[in-house]
């Protein structure tokens, strides 16, 4: 699971770090995000399905590299999956437990 805050848009992790859309379209966690970075606000939670929302998309992608995947807002290599980031209890207030299922 992921432990993340989300507010007014912006995504930070459980250190603080911003969550942001990377250049090359991975889901990143840094403390000033990377100055190239393609997003750095405009998250939310679709109300009705309690997904995270990327500018009005709540599609991912999963992809694999070596041991573990990295996220990311677009299918970038042939072993990519779509997936869902689902926060497990949309009720709460700051901090926001979330898992990635698959599409």
């Amino acid at each position: 699971t992921l432990n993340l805050v989300l507010d007014n848009g912006v995504l930070r992790d459980n250190l603080g770090r911003q969550g942001y859309i990377a250049s090359n379209g991975q889901l990143q966690f840094d403390e000033p995000p990377q100055e190239n970075a393609l997003v750095t606000e405009g998250f939310t939670i679709c109300q009705d399905t309690g997904r995270l929302m990327l500018l009005g998309e709540d599609t991912f992608y999963s992809c694999l590299s070596g041991d573990f995947s990295n996220i990311y807002d677009r299918k970038i290599a042939p072993q990519c999956v779509p997936v869902y980031v689902q926060v497990i209890d949309p009720t709460l207030v700051g901090e926001m437990e979330f898992v990635v299922s698959r599409k």
